[in-house]
């Protein structure tokens, strides 16, 4: 699969993604408030749920972004991408529910200590941080 290809296609799949989240702002106080009673947590509790994990992948991701960078001064880069492969089946496996076991560390539990015009704006912030993420790879 072509590099420049997949970067385009995740590129619209992160807006397609942060539009989505983003229209739930919109709703209506007491569907956002509604608790089900199977005791899950309500749409305003999703929201910054959203939030915290992209903060905590966000920083992995910037420091990944960052070693990429040191390194990719001693490859030659043409060659690299000549011969990297990427597996688009597993990838898509990832974002399928159910498909691995995982625990959310306490730390990305919601609080409630932001409200919703907080939540949206930072989230907001986060879709830039990864469109200025993929302008690193443009700057070469």
């Amino acid at each position: 699969m072509d590099i420049f290809r997949l970067i385009q296609d995740i590129k619209v799949h992160l807006k397609f993604s942060f539009d989505e989240v983003d229209k739930w702002f919109e709703k209506d106080k007491t569907t956002l408030n509604y608790q089900p009673s199977n005791g899950g947590w309500t749409i305003e509790q999703i929201l910054e749920h959203i939030y915290l994990t992209n903060f905590y992948l966000l920083i992995l991701i910037d420091k990944g972004s960052k070693k990429a960078m040191r390194n990719y001064r001693n490859l030659d880069l043409n060659l690299e991408i000549e011969n990297y492969t990427f597996n688009k089946e597993n990838f898509e496996k990832v974002g399928k529910y159910g498909a691995f076991e995982w625990i959310r560390p306490e730390h990305m539990e919601p609080k409630g200590e932001l409200n919703l015009n907080e939540i949206r704006s930072l989230i907001s912030q986060q879709y830039h941080q990864c469109l200025k993420l993929f302008k690193l790879d443009e700057k070469r």
